[in-house]
């Protein structure tokens, strides 16, 4: 995790992110500030990441179902 691509943070992180939801990356970045906000930058990163590859997943099944009911349907297609 780099902070070097952070912004600085200040009471707007707090504002934007809720202080409950704050203290959190703070307790698990040992109360740096600076390492808190980075920590969530992080998480924003991962979560974006795995929504995409979901994403593809989903296609595939979606189109697996497809396949699957398009095999035994013998009425009219959608």
């Amino acid at each position: 995790m780099s902070t070097h691509d952070t912004p600085e943070p200040g009471r707007w992180v707090q504002k934007w992110l809720s202080p409950p939801r704050h203290a959190v990356y703070l307790a698990a970045a040992g109360g740096d500030h600076a390492r808190a906000l980075a920590l969530y930058e992080w998480n924003s990163q991962v979560a974006a990441a795995l929504h995409r590859d979901l994403a593809h997943i989903e296609v595939g099944l979606r189109n697996a179902y497809n396949d699957a009911l398009t095999e035994y349907w013998s009425g009219p297609s959608h």
